[in-house]
């Protein structure tokens, strides 16, 4: 898995880094688009590409808000105990990672073929 990751990145891994994380939130991105862009073109008139826009929009600003709770939560808890629960594993651009590879995955689904998107 690491040189997969390395393969990708352009950069070795973090020894025993856990990328479960990572592959939740690419899940997250491209998993929830659909029932995000089902949900969106039932309560607005948006179709087609401005509908695909929206929808990584949106998924991308909760990514970004689960990263503040989760850093929120790690100053309240502090010391050890918040960067246990923060989960960086060592990485400061933790959240970031996280937040790009969430949009990594929503475009992915932007960029399917109408039918296989159903957007």
């Amino acid at each position: 898995m690491d040189a997969v990751v390395q393969a990708l990145t352009g950069e070795a891994p973090a020894p025993g880094r856990n990328h479960f994380d990572r592959a939740v939130h690419f899940a997250y991105g491209l998993l929830l688009a659909p029932a995000v862009a089902d949900w969106t073109a039932l309560r607005t008139p948006l179709r087609g590409l401005s509908l695909r826009v929206v929808v990584v929009a949106l998924l991308t600003a909760g990514s970004a808000l689960y990263e503040m709770i989760e850093w929120a939560a790690a100053e309240t808890f502090g010391g050890d105990l918040g960067m246990a629960y923060l989960g960086t594993q060592g990485d400061a651009w933790d959240a970031q990672k996280d937040m790009a590879i969430a949009l990594a995955g929503s475009l992915l689904w932007a960029a399917l073929p109408r039918k296989l998107s159903r957007a």
